[in-house]
């Protein structure tokens, strides 16, 4: 009888196709994660220099102060455009939208920031767009971190169900391996383990 090993066949095989299927997402996954973390990484790392920058110049009134900023703008149009590629999923392109609208708030306020220095602003008036420029820093940093952590809780998900099929495809091999074993020419039935439970039970004899 060759019904119940054709069976276990058939599982093992599905079982295993879908196992490589969902390691091919897994990496694919991975890799699309690495990059939109990496780019965002990036923009974030722009945007700190440029507060840096600018906040220095405005508790010292040297413009030697700027040169972080003016080289993060040189650079972070690049990056806000890799980030965008690098969004490739509905929720990524989401996610990165939010993070792109404030990193271009956070530009302006320091473009504002940095005109009101030039411009003699009292340090009352330079106190509170300081403090605003700060809350928008604290806003992107948390939505990069958001960002980061969507993916990983994705792999989380894709790496458990890739558990749950080779613990499958481990059960239906153990499975069929006791049935063939038990199934060997001259070895008694009676005692049957595994897939050998479903052979029929010898009548007993009057």
């Amino acid at each position: 009888m060759v019904v119940v090993p054709l069976i276990a066949l058939i599982g093992t095989t599905s079982a295993s196709l879908a196992l490589q299927y969902s390691e091919r997402q897994e990496r694919s996954a991975a890799v699309a994660a690495s990059g939109l973390s990496s780019a965002a990484g990036r923009v974030l790392a722009d945007a700190v220099n440029a507060e840096s920058g600018v906040r220095g110049y405005a508790a010292t009134g040297r413009p030697l102060f700027l040169a972080p900023y003016r080289l993060a703008l040189t650079r972070i149009d690049a990056e806000r455009k890799a980030f965008r590629a690098a969004a490739v999923t509905e929720d990524d392109a989401r996610q990165q939208r939010l993070v792109d609208a404030t990193t271009g708030r956070v530009l302006a306020e320091l473009t504002q920031l940095s005109s009101a220095v030039s411009g003699g602003v009292s340090a009352r008036g330079l106190l509170v767009k300081m403090q605003n420029t700060k809350t928008s820093m604290d806003l992107l940093r948390s939505q990069v971190a958001a960002l980061d952590a969507g993916p990983a809780a994705s792999l989380t998900h894709k790496r458990d169900q890739i558990t749950m099929l080779e613990s499958a495809i481990r059960r239906t091999s153990s499975a069929f391996s006791h049935h063939s074993s038990d199934s060997a020419p001259g070895k008694p039935r009676s005692k049957a383990r595994g897939w050998g439970c479903l052979w029929p039970k010898p009548s007993p004899r009057p």
